[in-house]
């Protein structure tokens, strides 16, 4: 009985080594999983509150817009004469009071001008103050969209100043 014994207890002993290994096994995949999930509900938090931040950014620029647009068109509705100087003057006051149109690239006027219209609109322009305005592209045309101001002055608004909105295809159709 004895080597009974001696061979069970000698069964046991190598037996709690692998029985230990299983133990340790089995508590680091209950681990590995509670922390992926874990992981799991907290990305998916992150991702809702980034969502809803960027959702959040784009009303507010949504609602920043509109209202410079509703501003923009108060101003064409007045009799009041417009020219280069005053539109300057006027989008300097809005972005003073309203920081958030900074990243705003360009705001202007492009008013609809009949075709036989155009270069008596252009003598206009250089007699205001722009001696250098040109209606480009050029050619004949029915009637045109002129960019006649467009702030703030930068290199690519300058560059703008004068284009016919209507010359391009996409642009006649929005």
């Amino acid at each position: 009985m004895s080597d009974r014994r001696l061979r069970s207890a000698k069964t046991s002993l190598t037996a709690l080594p692998w029985l230990v290994l299983a133990g340790g096994l089995l508590i680091s995949a209950v681990v590995v999983h509670s922390q992926r999930l874990v992981n799991r509900v907290e990305y998916q938090r992150n991702e809702k509150l980034l969502a809803q931040d960027i959702a959040a950014a784009v009303s507010n620029k949504l609602t920043t817009t509109e209202a410079v647009l509703d501003a923009v068109a108060s101003l064409l509705q007045t009799d009041l004469p417009l020219g280069a100087d005053s539109f300057s003057r006027f989008l300097t006051t809005l972005r003073q009071r309203d920081p958030s149109l900074e990243g705003i690239q360009g705001i202007g006027f492009a008013p609809l001008i009949a075709g036989r219209d155009l270069q008596g609109f252009a003598a206009q322009m250089r007699l205001q103050g722009q001696p250098h305005f040109l209606i480009h592209p050029a050619g004949p045309r029915r009637q045109a969209a002129v960019i006649a101001y467009l702030q703030p002055v930068n290199w690519r608004n300058q560059r703008a100043i004068g284009y016919d909105m209507l010359s391009e295809p996409v642009r006649r159709q929005a």
